[in-house]
């Protein structure tokens, strides 16, 4: 990230991994290499992402899809807002 502009961090417990990110200014969308999960396997994706759109009190969207070490995901985060993400790994 910049400092005063955006910031994204990973961090990990047990086999879950969680992605922050925050926006200062205007909105941006970001790609975010996956590179750091464990090869080979598949995780469940949940993001949890600001949509001013939605009927609720808390204009949260939340998305579902299924990534890979290999996966870049696309981070789109509104003016001032932000996006969080579990990464949780499938059965084997």
């Amino acid at each position: 990230g910049r400092i005063g502009e955006y910031a994204v961090i990973a961090r990990r417990k047990g086999r879950e991994w969680f992605i922050g990110g925050m926006n200062s200014g205007g909105a941006r969308s970001l790609q975010v290499p996956l590179d750091f999960l464990e090869p080979g396997r598949t995780y469940e994706a949940r993001i949890y992402l600001d949509d001013p759109t939605l009927p609720t009190r808390t204009h949260v969207r939340i998305d579902h899809c299924h990534v890979t070490a290999a996966t870049e995901l696309t981070m789109v985060m509104s003016r001032q807002g932000g996006q969080a993400i579990r990464l949780i790994p499938l059965t084997e």
